[in-house]
Parts: structure tokens; sequence; C-alpha cells
């Protein structure tokens, strides 16, 4: 079988696109037939790319867009791998409908926002404009997303949305709660097979052979977008009689935003940008506990990669994460909207240290239990090949 992986970046270069590399990476060290496109407003990594992964071109340059579309004939199947834009998963699904198959890690999610977290997606993503940009050219971007032609586009890309989904061949979903989310928003006829993306399998080694330690602050990792909601993991800290230092794992347009919301509250704030595996590894070893508060998360890894070195995490109780941290076993889940509930949830795990390390080892048992990138790369190649 020859596949065909397609993968575009919106904004940022996050969980989504490095979850594709592994499972690509995983495919080809598993002698699989396998060529990864990739495009998008973000360039791929220069460390992520071996040198045989391949462009797709924006669909404003029209033939080289359609010589694009043309050479996929040449597949036996196409993976979309979490997302492309509209059009191109539109064309796709009609045009390969028999052999296009989409493993979701999120549904398209500007249309969808108000049914995902209730609020206008012009709020909770700050790079939407930058996107629909580089897509669709600059001036149509801003009358698209002003208001009311923004309703307009947001109501037009929901109808398209769902057209093109119900035309896919098949559809496979990163988590249970996504999984039932997508059969139900798109009134589909059955519920789409789950596969969790799986971990970073070096993560693992690293976990194996790390002595985790008690730890002295807190961790969160993910990009630095609104939707990531660290602004109320700032305010429920600044609850807290005594505040420990939050610690950042990546970048994003609410970088300063955030330094200057934790200096107004007085919470000890460390942004460390994106690091490597190995010192994110470092920095799991030695925290107290993970927060992971998204106003919406599908599947949620990095409290799975936490409880590899045996560390509970306080999450957000909306979402597929639900399924990784179980509330009272390995972790809290708590209410993303509300600090309170937060600074609650967090002080419980710190002020009782046989807690925290009891739902830490019943962590690092379960997260076990997951899929590593490179077994679910083959779970995701035999659902392909049934």
């Amino acid at each position: 079988m020859r596949l065909a992986i397609l993968c575009q970046s919106f904004g940022r270069f996050g969980g989504a696109e490095y979850t594709c590399i592994r499972h690509y990476n995983s495919l080809r060290k598993m002698k699989k037939d396998v060529t990864l496109f990739y495009g998008g407003s973000e360039s791929l990594p220069a460390t992520l790319d071996d040198g045989n992964i391949k462009n797709i071109p924006s669909s404003r340059a029209v033939k080289d867009f359609l010589r694009f579309v043309i050479s996929l004939r040449d597949f036996d199947k196409i993976l979309i791998h979490h997302h492309v834009e509209p059009v191109l998963a539109h064309i796709l699904s009609k045009r390969y409908s028999d052999k296009t198959i989409w493993y979701s890690g999120s549904m398209l999610e500007l249309p969808w926002s108000r049914h995902i977290t209730g609020l206008d997606y012009r709020s909770v993503s700050q790079t939407v404009a930058h996107t629909a940009s580089v897509l669709y050219g600059r001036y149509v971007s801003r009358l698209l997303l002003k208001t009311p032609f923004y309703q307009i586009a947001a109501d037009t890309l929901r109808w398209l949305d769902t057209i093109t989904v119900r035309s896919f061949s098949r559809i496979i979903a990163n988590s249970k709660f996504l999984s039932n989310f997508l059969r139900r928003i798109y009134k589909l006829g059955t519920t789409p097979p789950v596969v969790y993306p799986g971990y970073d399998d070096e993560m693992k080694r690293i976990a194996l052979s790390t002595h985790a330690n008690g730890g002295k602050f807190l961790l969160a990792v993910g990009a630095l977008t609104p939707l990531k909601n660290i602004g109320t993991v700032i305010e429920a800290l600044s609850l807290l009689e005594r505040s420990p230092t939050l610690v950042l794992v990546g970048d994003g347009p609410e970088n300063s935003f955030l330094r200057l919301k934790a200096k107004k509250l007085g919470v000890r704030l460390l942004i460390k940008g994106w690091v490597t595996p190995n010192c994110l590894a470092k920095l799991y070893a030695s925290s107290s506990l993970l927060v992971h508060l998204s106003l919406y998360e599908p599947y949620g890894l990095t409290p799975l990669e936490a409880a590899l070195f045996g560390k509970p995490a306080v999450v957000t109780n909306y979402g597929g994460v639900a399924e990784t941290v179980l509330d009272g076993v390995t972790g809290k889940h708590a209410d993303p909207r509300d600090p309170r509930d937060v600074a609650a949830k967090i002080n419980l795990l710190l002020s009782d240290e046989v807690l925290r390390k009891r739902m830490g080892e019943n962590a690092r048992k379960r997260a076990m239990q997951f899929p590593s990138s490179s077994e679910a790369a083959e779970q995701i190649w035999n659902l392909l090949e049934a």
C-alpha cells in the first residue's frame, strides 16, 4: 500500500504537527511506503525535515496546487492527519472520496467554535488572521474576519465542512470523547474507531531510566494561546497562600500578556520556550505536578507524558483529557473557567505529599498502558489496510 499523509499547520507548529511527524517517521522505520506532504502558515522545523517531506502548495498558487492534487492519484490511500485547509479537504473528499481517510485530532475549529467552547473563535485564536491571510490573501482575510461577514463565512464553512467530512471513506478519532463528538455533530452513521496519538517513544525510554524527585514547581506545556487558558492558572495560583513557581514550556502570542499578568498578581513565572525532549523530560521529572487547563482538549498528550515520570495532573474537566487523567486516581479534574476551583485542586495535591505521590504512582502505571507513537502509527496503518 502506498500512503500519502497530508498535514498543514495553522498559525503554530504544535502537538498535532509533532504527532504527525512521529507517526510518519515510525512508519518509515517499519519500511512502509509512505510520503508526507506538509504545508500551511508555519514552516516545518529544520530538525524535523528528513529530506523526503514534500510541500503542499497554497491553493492560491493554482497551477502548483492542481498538479499536487493530481499527483495524489498515484497513492492507494490518502490520510489527512489532523487537518488541512477546508478547500483542499473538500476537493479530496470529492475527487478521492474512496481512498481519503481523516485522522481527526479536532473538528475544524473556526466554524464549530461556539459548539466546542461557546466562544467566538476570534477571541480564542490570535493567529486566525495570519493563517487566513497566508491561505487566502490579506484582503480576503480582512473581509471575512469582519462582522457581519465573519458569521456568514463561519456558517458557510460549517456547511462545507459537514459535506466534506461525510464524504470521506473513513474517519479515525484520537480519543473516545472526540469520536462521540464527531458522530453527534456530523450525524455520522457509525462511531469512528479510536487510535490514541501515543507519546514519544524516546520520552518513555527516558522516563524508564530517570529518577523523578519531589519537585518544587508547577509545570505547564503547550502553546501560549488563549485556548490553552494559562491566564486562569496564573489567577488560580494568586489565590493560594503560598504560590509555587509556574514553569511554562512553549511559546506563542500570549507570551508578553502572561508575563505581565503574573507580575501584576505576584505569581512567580518562568517561560522556557520550546525545549528539547531531554530538557522537557528533566522538567517533568523535577516538577511537583502538571497543570493542563485548556478550554477545549480533544486528547491532551502532556498529562500522559508527565505521568510517565510519576507526576499527577490537574486538568480540564472537558474533553478527551479525562480519558488519560482519572479524577481522584491519577490527578484531579477542574473547571477551566473557575480560578477558585483550579486553586482548590492544585492546593489539595500540593498540601498532601502522600496523596500526590500515590496519584503519581497510579498515573505512571496507567500511562504505561497507553500506546507509544510507534504503536499508534502501526494501529493506524492496520486500520487503513483493513
